[in-house]
Order: C-alpha cells, then structure tokens, then sequence
C-alpha cells in the first residue's frame, strides 16, 4: 500500500487527468484501513454514478515510479451541487 505522502504526490500528479473524466465529481485521499495514524492510504475518486462507462476508464492504481503504487478507490456519491451559504 501507500504512504500518505505518496498518495498526497499521485493526487498531484493525476488529478487534472481524473478530473477531466465526466462521471468524476471530486478527488480525495483517505486511509484504507479506518485508522490514519500509521494506516495505509489511498486516492478515492468520487462519481456520480457507477455504472456510467467513464467509470472503466479509472486507473486501479496510480503509478508515482517503478516502485511506487497508489491504489485508488472509486466512490458512488451522485451529484454533488454548492448549497447556499448563508
């Protein structure tokens, strides 16, 4: 699995190219185990729907080097729309 800082670098490096995709409605890191002290973590791309194809075009895994692997988790929210702030 992956550390925080490397999960935090893939992000960077792969979030214009996951955000481009038309299902993906936002990007984040969380711990894969539930715990974040010492857990190993994760990017999760968060979508609309999960039966829409643009879901098959999300890598499992994020590649920073040779070495180095991100997993990456897909997560079925809906859509996501600003709510007023008052």
């Amino acid at each position: 699995m992956a550390s925080r800082s490397a999960a935090e670098k893939a992000l960077q490096r792969y979030e214009d190219e996951l955000s481009r995709l038309p299902n993906v409605v936002g990007l984040t890191i969380a711990s894969d185990s539930g715990d974040v002290h010492g857990a190993d973590h994760v990017v999760v791309v968060l979508v609309a729907n999960q039966l829409d194809e643009s879901v098959r075009r999300i890598p499992r895994w994020l590649e920073l080097d040779s070495a180095t692997r991100v997993p990456v988790r897909v997560v079925q929210v809906g859509g996501l729309r600003p709510e007023s702030v008052r």
